[in-house]
């Protein structure tokens, strides 16, 4: 497992880049915070499934994770914050996204363009167009009674389970 305790500022590039080879389990420390400045703060390429965990700060010019492998999990943890021009994106299916913390981005909070995915929410998912935004079928999708999902969610193909 590794676990990022130092701060990142990416002037360039993306924070991090998860490649496959990589440890599978990637942890954010507390106080910790990965920025990237024109990119985006952590990725999970394609090709190995990963399991994220942020109890940090997670600041990008783009997005703030990216999830590209089906199986990939990203646990905002209750101290984790992440924000991005879309806070997280989910591209593939039989993704996980859960959220304790505090997500929010200049367009959505968190997009699915996928389906098929699983998105819990425990803490607040905010974004001016929506909180969430889903654009295939096949998702299913928790708030709970202490979630928020600031700016709605918008749902571009049915087949969505709501709980």
């Amino acid at each position: 497992m590794t676990v990022q305790t130092t701060n990142i500022d990416a002037t360039s590039g993306d924070a991090v880049d998860l490649t496959s080879g990589n440890e599978a389990f990637f942890t954010i420390a507390d106080n910790v915070v990965l920025e990237s400045q024109f990119s985006n703060g952590v990725v999970a390429e394609s090709g190995q499934s990963f399991f994220i965990y942020n109890n940090g700060g997670i600041v990008a010019n783009d997005l703030g994770v990216e999830l590209e492998d089906a199986n990939d999990h990203f646990y905002n943890e209750p101290s984790g914050t992440v924000f991005g021009f879309r806070g997280v994106e989910m591209t593939t299916t039989g993704e996980t996204f859960v959220n304790y913390g505090a997500v929010s981005g200049d367009v959505f909070g968190a997009e699915d363009t996928a389906g098929d995915n699983i998105i819990s929410n425990y803490g607040t998912i905010e974004g001016p167009t929506a909180g969430l935004n889903i654009t295939a079928g096949g998702d299913t999708i928790t708030n709970s009674t202490t979630g928020t999902i600031s700016g709605g969610i918008t749902i571009a193909a049915g087949g969505q389970t709501i709980t």
